[in-house]
């Protein structure tokens, strides 16, 4: 079964996995969200590889910055935050796993009926996440990132009510679905 996650809430995960600290490598953080996979018997996508390809893909087919032979260990989290949030989502499905461009759009009916199927979120949870994209956005893009110390991203966190409970939320249980 196809898997969605929002961009923001891909952004949280990693965020909690690297506990605020931007400045790690993502394939540390990847490192991380498979470890919390092996020990929580859970899987973010379809399969627990998915959060890997996920990144890994998007460096080599969508922004060019890495070849296919090339590990992403010099990629560090600061240097995609804000590129995580001009997306609106990442997707899971046995074709592979992608980015959905934030530009798409679908008859407002539809659209919010997929949302709920596709996300588990009603309307109204739904535009709260949009305000908390927003919110991240604006936090991002307004800090120095070389500046910007695990703590100020964790209370940031926190002040807009994101905790550590996304990872579960976000995830599935086994090792595929």
């Amino acid at each position: 079964m196809a898997a969605s996650i929002l961009s923001q809430d891909i952004l949280a995960i990693c965020l909690f996995l690297a506990d605020g600290n931007i400045e790690l490598s993502i394939e540390e953080v990847i490192h991380r969200a498979e470890n919390y996979q092996k020990i929580n018997d859970r899987h973010f996508g379809i399969t627990r590889s998915d959060f890997h390809n996920l990144f890994h893909y998007w460096f080599i087919f969508d922004l060019g910055i890495k070849q296919l032979d090339e590990g992403i260990d010099d990629v560090k989290l600061k240097d995609v935050v804000i590129d995580i949030l001009a997306y609106h989502s990442s997707h899971f499905n046995d074709e592979g796993e992608y980015w959905i461009n934030e530009k798409e759009t679908w008859d407002k009916e539809i659209y919010f009926v997929s949302i709920e199927r596709r996300f588990g979120y009603d309307e109204k949870k739904y535009r709260e996440k949009l305000m908390t994209k927003q919110k991240m956005k604006e936090f991002f893009e307004d800090q120095e990132l070389t500046e910007l110390h695990p703590e100020s991203v964790m209370k940031f966190m926190e002040e807009i009510k994101i905790s550590d409970k996304i990872l579960f939320q976000c995830s599935r249980p086994g090792e595929s679905s």
